[in-house]
């Protein structure tokens, strides 16, 4: 995703993150490291480096990821976030004016990450979770909504829209919020493949005290992942209606192409919520692997054995709309759009 940044504006990188909270860029720092271009904080005139004394502005009692410099007589206010995959960065937090494209609408006082080290692959992070930092709740503090789009089609060039250009499309789910936590939790009952129920008792997907438990939606999941509990029971039902499965690479559901997708179409793995259930597209879900024989179920076993997670790909071409004001999500399968408005 491209923002623009400072007066005169400068367009950086970032990956559109729903998952975290925080918004960062690489800066001038890392002048000579920089895969990506970054963002050169002394050519803006409205940069500024947030003090820590300035509580308005460094909030670090709504935030883990944010802490105040424990260097004696140093006031910089610091950010620190890791992420699931290992990856982190840090470096200190600033202000600066963002100017919205298309109808160049300007912010003042954005707050932002400037990083002094991250992952050399990374460009970025906008961190879209619920938080007063996330770029959402920045630029619609009263009234925060955004919608997006992930297009199958690798060439097609997809849009972030916020406010009042939010798309909430669709049926909508409840979502549930974990004290400070910046995730969104989708109040999940249980998951089906066809018509046949998985046998997971529904507090398998429900959001627990410590937040440990429950089933997210995350941008920055590439895949999903369910639940030790959650995989079982699902592999368990393919395997009574396919055979037992074999495991390709990082895949443990797979199948060989010529059966029995042959003379039986592909199983649609449905998930339920408390008033409907969702369907994932089977083109979403299953993926002939290179040049095997075998087509792999694109659902991993999940890390943190609890926690399930509905990942970008199996969300293809569904507009995903959140309405963070009044904790609703939004899902409607649609081709998406190629323009901007």
């Amino acid at each position: 995703m491209v923002i623009f940044l400072g007066d005169p504006m400068q367009a950086v990188f970032g990956i559109f993150d729903t998952g975290s909270d925080l918004v960062w860029v690489q800066c001038n720092n890392l002048a000579g490291k920089n895969k990506f271009p970054h963002f050169n904080q002394t050519n803006s005139s409205k940069y500024k480096a947030i003090d820590c004394r300035n509580k308005k502005q460094c909030k670090t009692s709504y935030t883990k990821d944010v802490q105040c410099s424990t260097i004696r007589g140093d006031n910089s206010c610091l950010y620190n976030i890791g992420y699931v995959d290992g990856t982190a960065s840090r470096g200190v937090m600033a202000s600066d004016i963002i100017t919205m494209k298309p109808n160049m609408t300007v912010i003042p006082n954005f707050l932002f990450g400037c990083s002094i080290a991250n992952p050399e692959d990374t460009p970025g992070i906008i961190g879209a979770g619920n938080s007063i930092y996330s770029m959402p709740r920045q630029l619609y503090p009263n009234d925060a909504k955004f919608s997006y789009c992930i297009s199958g089609i690798v060439s097609d060039i997809n849009y972030v829209r916020f406010g009042i250009d939010a798309k909430l499309l669709g049926r909508k789910v409840k979502v549930l919020r974990h004290g400070l936590d910046p995730f969104y939790y989708m109040d999940v009952i249980g998951m089906k493949v066809d018509a046949v129920d998985i046998k997971v008792d529904p507090s398998e997907f429900a959001m627990s005290r410590d937040g440990e438990t429950g089933f997210m939606i995350d941008s920055g999941y590439e895949y999903t992942s369910l639940s030790k509990l959650a995989f079982n029971a699902l592999k368990y039902v393919l395997q009574v209606n396919f055979g037992a499965p074999t495991k390709v690479s990082d895949f443990e559901i797979c199948y060989q192409f010529k059966f029995p997708w042959r003379t039986i179409r592909k199983p649609v793995i449905g998930i339920k919520f408390r008033d409907w259930l969702f369907e994932l597209d089977p083109s979403n879900v299953w993926r002939k692997m290179g040049n095997t024989k075998f087509e792999c179920l694109l659902v991993h076993r999940s890390p943190e054995l609890k926690l399930s997670v509905l990942g970008a790909q199996q969300l293809f071409d569904v507009n995903i709309g959140h309405d963070l004001k009044n904790n609703f999500l939004y899902l409607q399968p649609m081709k998406c759009p190629t323009t901007a408005f």
